[in-house]
């Protein structure tokens, strides 16, 4: 043993993912709650046109 200790590549790849995985959740969760807003703001119109 030489002292010299492999580096964890496997841990850089694992961070990134989670990282996308994160920017994809919270994209999901704001176009919920943009559509969620329409909706509310649309529907006494939608109900005063049926």
């Amino acid at each position: 043993m030489d002292g010299k200790v492999a580096s964890g590549s496997g841990t850089d790849g694992a961070a990134r993912h989670a990282r996308w995985l994160l920017v994809v959740a919270l994209t999901v969760q704001f176009l919920v709650s943009l559509d969620m807003s329409v909706v509310n703001v649309a529907l006494p119109d939608i109900r005063s046109g049926l």
